[in-house]
């Protein structure tokens, strides 16, 4: 798998919601991503002032679509990879272990990467859809598995 998207979920992936901060090292790494000529998408629900607070934080022109509505789904997630013309086989979820927003990544059938950071870090799956393809600790293991993905076999790109 030669990475090419990585759609990254908001509240406790990049933003820690309850300290209202970005975690340590969440802004390096999607410049770094940018700089790698990796597509950023982001995959957030329209939650009250969520959209001023992303604007506000200066972090929209990171991402190269941002797709924020009230439902997250399997759908949109193809949706997203379809918009920014990348195969599925070449989209990595990057989301906290919030069941539904593994069970639609698994669904939509792209890398599930959930990292086991914030409110949710110590959910279980409770059904074998809800259980992510790589699980992390914090943002560096994210950096980690997300640049191995993208230095991936010749073959797969």
């Amino acid at each position: 798998m030669a990475l090419q998207l990585a759609i990254f979920d908001f509240n406790r992936t990049l933003f820690e919601t309850e300290s209202r901060a970005f975690y340590d090292g969440a802004l390096e790494l999607l410049k770094e991503l940018r700089s790698r000529d990796v597509k950023l998408a982001l995959w957030t629900r329209d939650e009250r002032g969520q959209t001023e607070l992303q604007q506000r934080e200066g972090i929209a022109e990171l991402f190269d679509y941002m797709h924020v509505s009230p439902v997250k789904d399997a759908d949109s997630l193809r949706g997203i990879a379809e918009h920014l013309s990348v195969p599925l086989k070449h989209v990595v979820v990057v989301t906290d272990p919030v069941r539904v927003d593994l069970a639609a990544a698994n669904e939509a059938g792209v890398t599930v990467l959930s990292i086991r950071q914030g409110k949710f870090a110590t959910d279980i799956p409770y059904a074998p859809e809800e259980t992510p393809t790589i699980e992390v600790s914090d943002i560096a293991g994210v950096r980690d598995v997300l640049m191995e993905l993208l230095d991936g076999p010749a073959s797969d790109k």
